[in-house]
C-alpha cells in the first residue's frame, strides 16, 4: 500500500468549494447570534469531527484515501487527511482514473449524515453550472457535454427542480461576490435552497439591510408602553410600588446578561 505525508495531498477541484467539518464548526462558532437549529447542528458536527480525530489519533488512517492516478489529488478522504495532519501520521492511498472522480465524490458525500439534498444539488450545480448564453455547453467537471437538470439530478440523487434552483443561485453568485459571501455559507450550514432564495428576496425588499426580528418590535412596543405608564409612578401607593419593583426584579433576573449590561449602561448614561 502506498503512503504519503498528509501535507503532500491536494483536493480535487470538484470538492474545493465545499467546506470541511472544521470549516463548518468555525463558521457557526464565529457567529454573534446562533439560531437553535445551528446550535444543534454544531453539536452534531463536533461529534462527527471529534470521532474522526480520535480514531485516527488512536489507530492511524486505516481506510486509504482515493486520489487521481499519477497525482495526490484527493477525491475521497479530505477529513482523513486533515485528521492525519493533526495526528502527524502518514496516509495510505489508492489511485483511481480521472473519469471516475465525480462518481466517487457523489457516492462519498451522498451518504454523509450532515449532507442535505440542497447541498447535493448545489454541489451538482457548481460542478455543472448553466453555461452563459452564446458559449459552448461545457462544464467544470471536465465532461465534454452539458448535462440537463434531469440528468444531473439523477446523477446526484436530487430532483431536476432542485438542480435548476441551485443553478440559478450559482449564476447569481457568479455575478455578485457580496451575495456569494453572504449566502453560500448558509447552504453548507443546512439552509435550504428555498430558504436562501427567500432570504435574498427579503434582502431586496429591505434594501440589503438586516430585517428586524418580530421579537424586537414586540420588545420595543413593551418598553414604550412601560415608559408611558411609569409616568404615574409617583401617584401609586407604596404597596403598589413595592409590588411593581418586586415583579420587575423577577423579570430582570430572567434577562440575558448582555441585555442587563446594555440596559444598565443606558440608565447610567441617562442619569449621570
Amino acid at each position: 500500500m502506498k503512503t504519503a505525508p498528509a501535507s503532500k495531498f491536494t483536493i480535487h477541484p470538484a470538492l474545493a468549494s465545499v467546506p470541511t467539518l472544521p470549516d463548518l464548526i468555525a463558521g457557526i462558532e464565529g457567529k454573534r447570534r446562533v439560531a437553535r437549529e445551528h446550535c444543534e447542528r454544531l453539536e452534531a458536527l463536533r461529534e462527527n469531527w471529534g470521532g474522526i480525530l480520535a480514531s485516527i489519533k488512536g489507530a492511524g488512517v486505516i481506510e486509504p484515501v482515493k486520489v487521481i492516478e499519477g497525482t495526490l489529488e484527493v477525491v475521497d478522504g479530505r477529513h482523513r487527511i486533515l485528521a492525519a495532519q493533526a495526528a502527524k501520521v502518514a496516509v495510505p492511498y489508492v489511485e483511481v482514473p480521472e473519469v471516475t472522480a465525480e462518481a466517487i465524490i457523489v457516492e462519498s458525500v451522498a451518504g454523509r449524515r450532515h449532507w442535505t439534498k440542497s447541498m447535493l444539488a448545489y454541489l451538482a450545480a457548481t460542478n455543472h453550472p448553466t453555461p452563459p448564453e452564446g458559449r459552448p455547453a461545457k462544464n467544470s467537471a471536465k465532461s465534454a457535454e452539458f448535462l440537463s437538470a434531469a440528468d444531473l439530478g439523477a446523477r446526484y440523487g436530487v430532483s431536476a427542480r432542485m438542480v435548476e434552483a441551485a443553478r440559478e443561485l450559482v449564476g447569481k453568485f457568479s455575478k455578485s461576490k457580496r451575495l456569494r459571501e453572504k449566502w453560500e455559507p448558509q447552504i453548507w450550514l443546512g439552509l435550504s435552497l428555498g430558504g436562501i432564495k427567500a432570504g435574498m428576496e427579503g434582502d431586496r425588499s429591505t434594501g440589503g439591510r438586516e430585517r428586524r426580528p418580530s421579537s424586537f418590535d414586540s420588545a420595543q412596543r413593551a418598553v414604550r408602553s412601560l415608559g408611558s405608564r411609569l409616568g404615574a409612578f409617583g401617584d401609586w401607593t407604596e404597596e403598589h410600588r413595592d409590588l411593581f419593583v418586586a415583579e420587575f426584579g423577577e423579570m430582570a433576573r430572567e434577562l440575558p446578561p448582555e441585555a442587563v449590561t446594555a440596559i444598565r449602561a443606558a440608565i447610567d448614561a441617562t442619569w449621570e
